[in-house]
């Protein structure tokens, strides 16, 4: 219960390759995807200090979740048809990074320099569903936060699994 989350991925790992005969090699590739940056003016998301009080939670998140859950994460839901709010809590920009990998499917490399964490909340439309709610899309929800998404071509460091058994060995 008390393991980090890098103690964790050890655990699965050695899971894997114990049970599951795992072999895998890591591979770079030049892919195409986006680079997180700060816009011109600076960000305008509050860094979390120690010992303050945690940010409000948004509106459309209060009713579902405990904000003592969400500590250090960054959490993408759907309070809408054809809408996704982000809500960071006292995470870093690699972690939201992170998130905006998983939500565009490409890579998003955090060149932002900000080292701090911090809290956020946004909205915008889902690509490619046309709505009336007045909702921006990503690239402009991003930089009300103070930061930019720019396209971006470079090395992606790529996990290739060579061999895995579908099912485990006995424990």
């Amino acid at each position: 219960a008390n393991a980090t989350d890098d103690q964790v991925r050890l655990m699965f790992q050695s899971l894997l390759i114990e049970r599951f005969k795992l072999e895998a090699h890591h591979v770079s590739k030049e892919v195409e995807g986006f680079a997180l940056t700060v816009a011109k003016n600076g960000p305008r998301i509050p860094a979390a200090k120690d010992g303050d009080q945690p940010a409000e939670m948004p509106e459309w998140f209060r009713k579902n979740v405990a904000s003592a859950d969400l500590e250090g994460k960054v959490v993408s839901t759907v309070p809408a048809p054809a809408v996704v709010a982000v809500t960071g809590r006292r995470v870093t920009m690699l972690q939201l990074s992170e998130a905006l990998e998983r939500i565009l499917r490409l890579p998003v490399l955090d060149q932002t320099g900000l080292t701090a964490k911090y809290y956020f909340a946004f909205q915008f439309a889902q690509p490619d569903h046309t709505d009336d709610s007045n909702m921006p899309d990503l690239a402009t929800a991003i930089q009300d936060l103070g930061l930019k998404l720019v396209k971006h071509k470079g090395p992606v460091e790529m996990l290739v699994v060579d061999r895995i058994e579908t099912v485990p060995t006995e424990n």
